[in-house]
């Protein structure tokens, strides 16, 4: 009974983990390069530079123009990051930002539309014929099909503000929520397995004790 109950508790807590990490959905894309022009002296080109981008496949579909699909991000989780010579830039939540997927050109980019004077990241990739599957929001995100990318950047420090370009050189992705989620369906799965494969061993045993002996 107790490995029953145990079972129960276990399966249960394992769909609620499943399900809480499959409607979450975020990618996160880790970028890192060589900035190629600077406007204040605190930032140098050819100084090294990396940061993140989170996004999730369920941001809303905005418009299709001309090819080029356009995707509010407006997901609590979405971000941007970028840190250069120990100066981090953060925008989140994402307010004016929106994502553009143009498969025609294998191109994914975003722009932001953020008041001037307030921190902001714009970021573009692109790559091969397998980078891009469809005008979705990458999901995955084909990081082995990445060929070049770049970001644009402005912050304020000390009183000065600041433009910044980069070339982005290499793309990684954080493992998706997408596979965690199978992996608990397949240990909950086998969770109910065990409670049941243990129910019948006591229904046999019940049985067994009582049928006369011959």
């Amino acid at each position: 009974m107790e490995f029953a109950r145990f079972g129960a508790l276990a399966a249960a807590a394992l769909a609620m983990l499943c399900a809480s990490v499959v409607k979450a959905d975020e990618i996160e894309v880790q970028f890192s390069g060589v900035v190629t022009d600077s406007s204040g002296p605190a930032v140098s080109v050819g100084d090294g530079f990396s940061g993140y981008f989170t996004y999730s496949a369920g941001d809303p579909f905005d418009i299709l123009i001309l090819g080029q699909s356009e995707y509010s991000l407006t997901s609590p989780e979405d971000s941007e990051f970028v840190s250069v010579d120990g100066i981090d830039v953060t925008v989140q939540p994402l307010t004016g930002v929106h994502a553009f997927v143009v498969p025609s050109t294998e191109s994914f980019f975003t722009q932001d539309f953020a008041t001037p004077g307030t921190p902001l990241i714009s970021l573009a990739f692109s790559g091969n014929s397998d980078f891009l599957t469809s005008g979705s929001l990458p999901d995955p995100f084909n990081a082995q099909d990445f060929t070049s990318g770049g970001i644009g950047f402005g912050f304020s420090l000390d009183d000065v503000d600041y433009s910044v370009q980069g070339n982005i050189t290499g793309v990684s992705t954080v493992p998706e929520p997408r596979g965690i989620g199978l992996l608990c369906f397949a240990i909950g799965a086998l969770a109910l397995l065990l409670r049941r494969a243990h129910s019948l061993s006591i229904l046999k045993f019940a049985r067994r004790l009582a049928t006369p002996a011959v």
